[in-house]
Formats: structure tokens, C-alpha cells, sequence
């Protein structure tokens, strides 16, 4: 076991030690588990958050487009005398239609709540519907730009328990590139919203949000 230079994650790697020796569940994987992503054996959700970031990086093969959208994690070798079951590693499935569209409503609902209660409260004082709204903007910048694209979830996300993460290395995306995506769901609405819809038949359950901005959308 080791650390990779500048990082505070643990690289495991067993070159030249026997099978029995290493973790009995993570047998197969040799010599080293990519991105510096520990193996879990406890099944705990540590292990399982992890084990969906490393396998979102799939290219989009065969092994990407079965079980509906669950990948094995690509980059690891099966090892000496490994059986079918060991050769599958870990496989994740990238988040539901309906898990997305019900936290981007979760999203919207709590970021303009204010506006929300202001106009069913006083519906006709436009002023203070328009004083409310840099609140309500403070809070869409927070949650769906700050806080998504440092964790990777929203409040709706959290609830739902999904996760927006880079398409290629299961990272954060960065505060940056999460106000990028949402602002390219625009393309999204403006094909009769067939972007939002895209998600159902995407083998990665993408958006064409995604695509551009090079996110996927993870799910338990």
C-alpha cells in the first residue's frame, strides 16, 4: 500500500505478493486499482462511492452498455487464475430518468422557495417578487454550482442519492464546469426538449448537456 505523490489517496497494489494476501473480494485486481481508489471489502458505502466513481470511466463499449447502463470498471487486469465472477470487478449504474428529473425539480423548488412563498403569500407585489430574486439566484449558485461541483451532489442528489462526476475519471467537475452544464441544458429544451429526454436511450444516461460539458450522472 502506498500514496501516490501529491495526493491524499491510497494506491493499492500487491506486485509479487500471493492471492491470499491481498483482499479477498478485490482478488482480481492487478497490479494496481486505478485513479488511487481504495478497494473496499466491508461493502460499506465508502466502498460503493468509490467503486461508482472508478467505474463511470468507461469508454462506451459492450461492457458500458450492459446490465442498463452498469459498466465494469475498465483499466484492471483480472488476475492469475481469476474466474468469471472475479473478471466482472466492480459494476455501477449510472443514475435513472426519473432520479434526475426528480432532483432537478427537488433543486429548483428549494433554490426559488422563497420567490415560491412570496408570490402565494402577496401574489400581486411584483416588488417584492423582484427583491427575492437575487436570493434565490444566491442559492441556485450554491447549490446546483458550488456545492454540486465540489461533492458532486445537490440537495436533490443527496436525497436521491446520485452524483454528477466527471465522464472520464469519476472526479468533481469544479464550480466552473457545473454552471457551464446547466447553462447547456438550454440546448437540451431546444430541440422540443428531446436533450432532456436522452437520458432514456443513452447508454450512459447522458444529456446532451452532458456530452458538451463531459459529465455522467451516478446512481445507487
Amino acid at each position: 500500500m502506498r500514496r501516490a505523490p501529491g495526493s491524499s489517496r491510497t494506491r493499492w497494489s500487491w506486485p509479487g505478493t500471493s492471492a491470499s494476501r491481498r483482499p479477498p473480494s478485490w482478488a482480481s485486481c492487478w497490479p494496481v486499482c486505478p485513479a488511487g481508489l481504495p478497494p473496499a471489502t466491508d461493502g460499506g458505502s465508502a466502498g460503493r462511492s468509490a467503486g461508482r466513481r472508478a467505474a463511470s470511466r468507461t469508454d462506451g463499449t459492450s461492457a458500458g452498455r450492459r446490465n442498463g447502463g452498469c459498466a465494469a470498471v475498465p483499466g484492471w487486469q483480472a488476475g492469475p487464475g481469476a474466474g468469471p465472477a472475479e473478471r466482472s470487478a466492480v459494476s455501477v449504474s449510472y443514475a435513472h430518468w426519473t432520479e434526475r428529473v426528480l432532483s432537478f425539480l427537488i433543486d429548483m423548488l428549494a433554490c426559488f422557495a422563497p420567490n415560491i412563498v412570496a408570490g402565494a403569500a402577496d401574489p400581486d407585489n411584483d416588488a417584492l417578487q423582484v427583491g427575492l430574486l437575487p436570493v434565490s439566484i444566491a442559492l441556485l449558485a450554491y447549490n446546483r454550482w458550488y456545492q454540486a461541483g465540489r461533492t458532486g451532489q445537490s440537495w436533490g442528489r443527496q436525497l436521491l442519492g446520485s452524483e454528477l462526476t466527471d465522464a472520464a475519471d469519476g472526479r468533481s467537475t469544479g464550480m466552473l464546469r457545473a454552471f457551464l452544464r446547466d447553462l447547456a441544458h438550454l440546448l437540451d429544451a431546444i430541440p422540443c426538449f428531446l436533450g432532456f429526454l436522452w437520458p432514456l436511450w443513452d447508454h450512459r444516461r447522458q444529456t446532451f448537456a452532458d456530452k458538451l460539458a463531459d459529465t455522467v450522472v451516478l446512481g445507487d
